[in-house]
């Protein structure tokens, strides 16, 4: 690791932070930086691994991430505000380095070490007793190691819903600011959006959010029941082929009744 720089972990260095978080997730729920990378580097040297870090590719970021450490509160409330700064933050990071957990685990476990813990605080793992789940707690925020990397892992969470909202704004009627907000500030609506096939597609995230946006839909209910019919229309038909005429029509069927 390098001052001021962010390089992935190798596969040998992520299965070593693995190993602390699992026999040590007190580190992660006491967080200090020098307690994680002190541990980190002790078991490296106990097992004499060198080869923790890949020097050859860095991001250099442009904004100090631990600012996010400074500036957060339990819960989503300023997810859009920190969708914001990282993005700015890490200009030329992609797609893919940001779905790479050695990358991630790298980003959450040496810059955002205040941030994690009262982001999610209300998280029942995080308020669990239990060891089991406090580990669960730590491999899905922290490190990107269980369920869905673009939802549970803080830092891939904030970068991904400005991709989603970057990404659908080339279909919308609104502006990327106007698409974020909406997927920040409704966690369910954006949860729904990453873990369901048939919402791959910017074309029908674009139509989803526009029409929620024009008729002022935020319930969780109302979320949950919008997707439930159109999971079922996707089983029959590949909504992402229809016009943007017919795609309207079918995800304003899917709209609760009033």
């Amino acid at each position: 690791m390098t001052q001021n720089k962010i390089h992935p972990l190798t596969d040998a260095g992520y299965n070593l932070l693995i190993d602390v978080a699992r026999n040590s997730p007190n580190l992660f729920f006491e967080p200090s930086l020098s307690q994680i990378t002190s541990k980190f580097f002790e078991v490296a040297e106990e097992r004499n691994e060198k080869n923790l870090f890949n020097f050859e590719k860095f991001w250099v970021p442009l904004f100090p991430l631990d600012h996010l450490s400074n500036d957060v509160v339990p819960g989503n409330k300023l997810d859009a505000d920190h969708t914001r700064y990282i993005r700015n933050a890490l200009p030329t990071i992609t797609p893919a380095d940001m779905s790479d957990r050695r990358v991630l685990a790298s980003i959450c476990c040496f810059n955002l070490v205040g941030y994690i813990n009262t982001r999610w605080s209300l998280s029942k793992h995080f308020r669990s007793s239990s060891r089991a789940d406090q580990i669960k707690f730590v491999e899905s925020h922290w490190m990107g190691n269980i369920g869905n990397i673009k939802i549970s892992n803080a830092a891939a969470r904030i970068w991904w819903l400005g991709e989603f909202a970057a990404r659908a704004s080339k279909f919308s009627n609104n502006s990327f600011d106007e698409l974020l907000e909406i997927m920040a500030e409704n966690a369910r609506l954006y949860d729904q959006m990453s873990d369901r096939l048939f919402m791959a597609s910017d074309k029908i995230r674009a139509m989803i959010l526009d029409i929620m946006i024009d008729k002022g839909i935020s319930e969780a209910k109302d979320i949950d029941f919008i997707m439930t019919q159109l999971n079922k229309m996707a089983g029959g038909i590949s909504l992402d082929i229809l016009s943007k005429e017919d795609l309207k029509e079918k995800v304003t069927a899917a709209l609760p009744p009033k």
